[in-house]
């Protein structure tokens, strides 16, 4: 799958192929939210997970690692 595939998924589409095809690469956790990170053939992608609401919010995607990670 590439970056440009992975983007043209809807949200819950983009959240099931994180979990079934995904490497985890990390975690970082902040105040609100934890963010994990997964890479999937040549790209990440990350998932932002709210404490507060307990579900996640954001699916990123990018061709580089992101800083947090490194």
């Amino acid at each position: 799958m590439t970056l440009n595939d992975f983007n043209l998924l809807n949200e819950c589409d983009r959240k099931a192929t994180v979990f079934k095809d995904g490497i985890f690469i990390g975690l970082h956790q902040n105040e609100n939210e934890y963010i994990t990170c997964f890479m999937i053939d040549h790209f990440f992608s990350e998932l932002v997970y709210d404490k507060d609401m307990q579900e996640i919010i954001e699916v990123r995607s990018s061709k580089m690692l992101p800083s947090k990670f490194l």
